[in-house]
């Protein structure tokens, strides 16, 4: 089967989203390269490209392992290696989307608890710097460091913050 890119000449609606996300499968050097951004539609369809901070995280392989289709016996088992990533993390899909949505509402400042989730707060200083924003950390625990940012709750939804993913915005 032959995928077309959408062409509004020809098109009155546009195409249905398999037929999208299979045809940006040959992007490179937009957002839509990253395999966390080319189902846009499906994660965060309000969300403006140019908020997008991408380090083109998501476009891992996926690998067949006979070890684990005997032992559980399963005739196909597909993992999906995450290592592949660029930091060789999970972590990079969601701080894609954490970072992105962040900048799209404004926030400047994003702060993670590091004491016991410093691969959380390395994933994050990545991210912030891509998309031009900065990084607050604290040894303090979840509350303390909320407190003193003068957030009232983790999931506060205030004008001084609110938390995505693990991560508070400011």
């Amino acid at each position: 089967m032959c995928f077309r890119k959408y062409n509004k000449a020809i098109y009155t609606e546009p195409p249905h989203p398999v037929y999208l996300f299979q045809a940006r499968l040959g992007e490179r050097m937009t957002p839509m390269a990253s395999g966390v951004w080319r189902y846009k539609e499906l994660i965060c369809p309000e969300l403006v490209d140019e908020h997008i901070v991408t380090r083109y995280e998501g476009n891992t392989g996926l690998y067949r392992v006979d070890a684990i289709e005997h032992f559980v016996g399963i005739r196909q088992v597909w993992v999906k290696a995450q290592s592949e990533n660029p930091s060789g993390s999970f972590k990079d899909n969601g701080m894609t989307v954490t970072v992105s949505m962040g900048k799209s509402l404004g926030f400047k400042k994003f702060a993670c608890r590091s004491q016991s989730s410093w691969r959380l707060l390395n994933h994050l200083i990545g991210y912030c710097q891509i998309g031009s924003s900065t990084v607050q950390c604290s040894r303090l625990s979840s509350r303390a460091l909320i407190s003193s940012l003068g957030i009232c709750s983790p999931m506060s939804t205030s004008t001084s913050g609110t938390s995505f993913c693990g991560v508070i915005l400011i």
